[in-house]
């Protein structure tokens, strides 16, 4: 990526054509990409892209993509969305912010790209999990501007959106609430274990309050949502899925090679600029150089996100190693894997974004092999490994008499694997299991 020193009355580095391109190219599915190279060649005539041919894939409507245009692929008039607009499952959700970014008023041009650039760093939960100084690195924009992008996105529906933590996600909801007061700042700041633990009477003592404010404190922190993007996130099928790479094994080896079948290709059309060709023409001359520049740097992004992208996948298979010849996923973070690379973690998280990969005749997506640590002993096993275990154990209950979080706790302690009730209570909620008294009552399981 190359960077370019403009000077005036202020010294600041700006983001190159090519560095906003490879930015946006790393983060979007084959699909996309195909769609934005193919918005290219429209207005560059040297350009050619060898689209590939998506068999069975429903009908493609060119839409405006998230890097290029503010509107989002939901025709407000009541028109049917794309349905691959709907393959991955946070995309209506960046879409809804981005619309909002083209009509907030006063941003620049840079200001507006930095601010969607941001947004392609949210997790799936509306989150900002790189910290400014981690992006200042990658990208080359001062911290200030960075802060200041944030605190537009900050402003966007729906509030919360662009917290770096739970608390600070609480406190911007309740600044754009009708129930703003000091007291309900205070517990979010420093009383949410307490709250988690219904010591209510800590509170009181903590903060100095009486238990009908503490009370009402309370119920308000609980009305707000701790997931900003949960109202955008369904739980639709995927209709098609492109993979990204292929990873096969034979024995105990494993290959990864990205499917070059699916990945759209560019190509400088040496014909054409040969038919224009005219020594004395200087103006045609300037519009070859000038296309051909650009079509240049077009295939070194390609190539660019390609290449990362293999980088990325070589990485992962390694250290999820076992889980490729059968076993479990092992604890594996985004900061890990950029360790393992030399690279930013926002780098990571914007190539793992929207990749699909392929695996024994199962396409699933590559964030999933991102897992998170539980204290197993003196090691750490994936959430993914515990969710499994509840999963067993809750199939296998008796189903007059199913198993409390507290009881499944025991049952996981007795297995070696140390958890919380709360945490039982989350994995269970994730896996979309009800409490033991509507597993009873219902008669589900």
């Amino acid at each position: 990526m190359e960077l370019k020193q403009s000077v005036a009355q202020k010294q600041k580095l700006s983001l190159t054509p090519r560095m906003r391109q490879s930015l946006e190219y790393l983060q979007v599915s084959l699909i996309e990409l195909d769609e934005m190279l193919r918005e290219e060649a429209l207005s560059n005539p040297l350009l050619i892209v060898r689209s590939p041919s998506f068999e069975g894939a429903p009908p493609v409507r060119r839409r405006e993509t998230s890097a290029l245009r503010s509107q989002t692929a939901w025709d407000r008039s009541g028109q049917e969305m794309d349905p691959l607009d709907r393959y991955v499952r946070d995309a209506t959700f960046q879409e809804h912010l981005e619309e909002q970014l083209g009509q907030f008023p006063g941003l620049d041009r840079e200001m507006l790209w930095i601010c969607r650039y941001l947004v392609g760093c949210l997790d799936e939960r509306g989150y900002l999990d790189c910290a400014l100084e981690e992006l200042e690195e990658e990208t080359h924009v001062p911290y200030e501007r960075l802060e200041q992008a944030l605190f537009v996105i900050q402003m966007l529906d729906p509030p919360g959106v662009g917290a770096r933590s739970l608390s600070e996600c609480l406190v911007l909801q309740l600044a754009q609430g009708d129930h703003f007061d000091e007291l309900t700042l205070h517990i979010i700041q420093g009383g949410l274990e307490s709250l988690a633990k219904g010591d209510r009477r800590g509170l009181c003592k903590r903060f100095s309050a009486e238990p009908g404010a503490v009370a009402a404190a309370c119920d308000t922190i609980r009305s707000l949502s701790p997931i900003p993007s949960r109202g955008f996130r369904g739980r639709e099928q995927v209709p098609y899925v492109v993979p990204d790479a292929l990873i096969s094994r034979q024995g105990e080896k494993l290959t990864v090679e990205l499917d070059r079948a699916a990945m759209p290709r560019v190509e400088i059309d040496l014909e054409y600029a040969g038919g224009l060709a005219d020594p004395s023409d200087q103006e045609v001359q300037r519009y070859i150089q000038e296309h051909t520049a650009k079509a240049r740097r077009l295939i070194g992004c390609v190539d660019g996100r390609y290449q990362t992208l293999l980088r990325l996948l070589h990485t992962v298979t390694a250290l999820q190693r076992d889980f490729f010849l059968g076993g479990d996923l092992r604890p594996m973070t985004m900061q890990q894997v950029a360790g393992e690379m030399g690279l930013n973690v926002s780098t990571v998280s914007r190539a793992v974004k929207n990749k699909w990969i392929c695996f024994e005749g199962r396409c699933f997506p590559l964030r999933e092999l991102f897992t998170a640590a539980v204290q197993v002993s003196d090691e750490g096993i994936s959430a993914q490994t515990v969710k499994r275990q509840i999963w067993k154990l809750i199939r296998e209950e008796d189903r007059g008499s199913p198993l409390s979080d507290e009881q499944i706790r025991a049952a996981l302690e007795g297995e070696g694997i140390r958890v919380s009730r709360r945490a039982v209570a989350k994995y269970r909620s994730e896996l979309q299991i009800p409490a033991s008294s509507m597993r009873r009552v219902r008669e589900v399981w």
